[in-house]
Formats: C-alpha cells, sequence, structure tokens
C-alpha cells in the first residue's frame, strides 16, 4: 500500500491517465470506512478529487481502450467514464473478484471463487476455463497482445504456488514458475 493520504483516503495504487490521477482506495480508519474500495479521482480545474464508484466496494479497476473504467466489485462487473459518469453494469455473476478485458475487447476473464472463466462482454455466455479442484486459481490478467491468459494458482496440499500462462479458451495451460509457499 502507498502511504500516501489524499483527502483523508489512503491510496493502494495509483494510475496516471488522460487528464484524472485515478487512486484505488483504502480507509485511513482501517477497513470500516464507506470509502474503503473504492475508486476516487483528481484532475485539473476540480477543486476536490471526486469518488467515482460510491457504492461500489471495488476489487479490481482497469482502463480501457476506449478511456472508460471497467471495475469488478459488488458480484458485478461495470462500465463508466473515468470522470464516474455513465455508470453501466455489464452483467452480475456471483462471487466475481477480478475482471479483465481482453486488448482486443472480445471477452472478460474472471477469478471467482478461486477458479477462472471467460464471459463475453454483456456476460450472456460465461463458461469456466481453468477450475482444478485441487488449486486455488487466481490474479488473472490477459497478455498484452490479447493472445493468452496468466494466472496464478496455491496448491494447498504442496504448500506450493505456481504461474501459469493458457490460451483464452483455456487449453494450452503452462506453468511457467512453481515455488514453495513461505509460511
Amino acid at each position: 500500500m502507498i502511504g500516501l493520504g489524499i483527502f483523508g483516503w489512503r491510496v493502494r495504487s495509483l494510475t496516471v491517465f488522460g487528464f484524472a490521477l485515478v487512486a484505488h482506495l483504502s480507509s485511513t480508519q482501517g477497513t470500516t470506512s464507506s470509502l474503503a474500495g473504492e475508486i476516487g479521482a483528481v484532475a485539473p480545474g476540480w477543486d476536490i478529487p471526486r469518488q467515482l464508484t460510491k457504492g461500489i466496494r471495488v476489487n479490481t479497476a482497469q482502463f480501457l481502450p476506449d478511456g472508460r473504467l471497467l471495475i469488478s466489485g459488488n458480484d458485478s462487473v461495470i462500465v463508466l467514464n473515468a470522470d464516474g459518469t455513465n455508470r453501466h453494469k455489464l452483467f452480475s455473476h456471483k462471487g466475481v473478484r477480478r475482471a479483465n478485458m481482453s486488448p482486443l475487447g472480445g471477452s472478460i476473464v474472471l477469478d471467482n471463487d478461486f477458479d477462472i472463466f471467460l464471459a463475453d462482454p454483456a456476460g450472456v455466455r460465461i463458461r469456466p476455463i481453468a477450475n482444478d479442484p485441487d488449486l486455488f486459481e487466481f490474479a488473472t490478467s490477459f497478455t498484452p497482445n490479447g493472445r493468452h491468459i496468466t494466472y496464478v494458482t496455491i496448491d494447498d496440499a504442496t504448500t506450493t504456488y505456481g504461474i501459469w500462462i493458457m490460451n483464452p479458451n483455456g487449453t494450452n495451460k503452462q506453468n511457467l514458475l512453481t515455488r514453495a509457499l513461505l509460511i
């Protein structure tokens, strides 16, 4: 966590995008604040920072090529303008922890209860692509060219973690790294 405070907000991460400085926030008073997990932004000409995601406990946020934000939180995947306007829920899916849009825009990879799913942008078709019952699978991200998905696994039985890569359809899973967990 970055030890930077902005108007009583503790900043977890910062992104400069276009005109705005966007921050993933947590409370300066612990996790009980209504701002915990929110997204806020400051930009030239704004008198005070704006809370962009009021009422959404944000798990992840990603800028899309068109400048909008893709957010996962409250079991939903949401898109909104970088200034917080034009909020639109794409779809709901119970347990969504992380959502990441393909750079090509045709699909969204989801972490959900330690399994990985692929969804179309409207959420009409959601299917599992990694759901090994012996592993916790999470921390998904598309590669910059959109041809692969990277993810992390934890195996409780062997107390190891791994970094993996696979095709977006769930095939050709390759372990890039395996290490023992430090417990």
